[in-house]
């Protein structure tokens, strides 16, 4: 491959421009390091097994950061899931597959603000409301990873 120099043993070179994956089926985190003296791809297995879990909650200032406690969001169905609430100015967020910190744990992956993508626990921060605070929904599409801060 003309791209990469090194690549994870689940990938082998197919056309001169393709790399085939031939691990098992699953979610898997794939990193790429584009530096010129590495240029590496490797793909790992992710901890998050289901793009679509059975609930989603939300964790983080607007509950004290306390999982156990963590607030249940309506379920749209096909990992789409939603939460209205009052958020007050410079809230800070996260989502949760349960109500503990285990591996389904998704935050922004991408720069702060209302709008972003999700990545799951070990490679994520939290999401940062940008606003004056008021009453919003909040939307995540785990199948997709991203997320939606709209006042209402």
């Amino acid at each position: 491959n003309k791209y990469f120099k090194t690549w994870s043993t689940n990938l082998v070179a197919s056309t001169p421009e393709n790399i085939q994956f031939n691990g098992v089926t699953g979610m898997y985190k794939v990193v790429i390091d584009a530096d010129a003296a590495v240029k590496s791809i490797t793909v790992s297995a992710s901890p998050v097994n289901s793009w679509n879990p059975t609930n989603v909650y939300l964790v983080g200032t607007v509950n004290g950061w306390n999982a156990a406690t963590a607030i249940p969001m309506t379920s749209l169905g096909n990992g789409k899931f939603e939460y209205t609430v009052a958020l007050p100015a410079a809230s800070e967020f996260k989502f949760l597959g349960q109500q503990s910190w285990g591996d389904l744990d998704w935050g922004n992956i991408t720069a702060d603000g209302n709008t972003g993508y999700l990545g799951p626990k070990g490679s994520n921060g939290n999401i940062k409301f940008d606003g004056t605070g008021g009453n919003y929904k909040i939307s995540v599409n785990v199948k997709l990873g991203t997320y939606k801060i709209q006042p209402l």
